[in-house]
């Protein structure tokens, strides 16, 4: 088992039936994560996932805690994870998409310059920073709330 720090693997939530790989993870390697000790079954780059509970076709893959899409084929613990063997569960989403509607702009007057500030002691001007964190998938949502 490897004791490597820093870690090889990482399981985003207890729920999750797959780990996200730091490293290019080679077949023989047997790593450990949260208690699952698996053995690496064919090369996983960097990024990707790694398996570690078994799917059957049609379960659940899960990520962050939550269902990232199906299982196309069987899974065993330590393969792969990806779309060669994963069909994402966006599928029976509504598309989107942009579509010009053709119309022109309003014109008119120019807005008058505004500063969203504020004024210093010392005669100065400030802003003040806002940093968003806005998931653009529902699978992410629980980390962007931690963050």
């Amino acid at each position: 088992m490897s004791t490597a720090f820093p870690p090889e693997l990482l399981r985003l939530h207890p729920d999750d039936t797959v780990a996200v790989a730091l490293r290019p993870l080679a077949p023989g390697d047997v790593l450990e994560v949260d208690g699952h000790v698996v053995t690496v079954r064919q090369a996983v780059p960097g990024g990707h996932k790694l398996a570690l509970a078994a799917h059957a076709p049609g379960d659940a893959v899960l990520k962050y805690g939550w269902t990232i899409g199906n299982a196309l084929a069987a899974i065993a613990p330590g393969e792969h994870v990806h779309t060669h063997n994963v069909r994402t569960g966006l599928a029976r989403e509504e598309s989107y998409g942009f579509s010009a509607d053709g119309a022109e702009p309003a014109r008119g007057r120019p807005l008058a310059a505004t500063f969203d500030g504020y004024l210093r002691a010392d005669g100065r001007v400030g802003t003040r920073n806002e940093i968003w964190v806005i998931p653009t998938v529902g699978c992410v949502a629980r980390a962007a709330r931690r963050i």
